[in-house]
């Protein structure tokens, strides 16, 4: 498990490292903190040009082909993207 942000930011995209402007404090902290729940903007920018789309198809695509292989038990997943739908 990563407890930092700078551990995490290593595993992360461009474009989630551009939402959060101090890599110092510990993600789990930074996450709480009530100006990140208030502010959508970095939602927006996540979910922009398409990627929101790109992450529900993925995410079907993936428990799809495990079904497809039987493998859904040995999977990493969730169903949360049908939210988005």
């Amino acid at each position: 498990m990563y407890k930092t942000y700078s551990k995490v930011s290593n595993k992360l995209p461009k474009e989630f490292k551009d939402c959060f402007s101090d890599p110092k404090i510990k993600l789990k902290k930074l996450l709480k903190q009530e100006k990140y729940l208030k502010d959508s903007l970095w939602v927006r920018k996540l979910c922009s040009d398409g990627k929101l789309d790109l992450a529900i198809e993925r995410a079907e695509n993936n428990i799809v082909i495990a079904l497809l292989n039987s493998d859904l038990d040995n999977q990493s997943y969730t169903y949360i993207y049908k939210i988005f739908k």
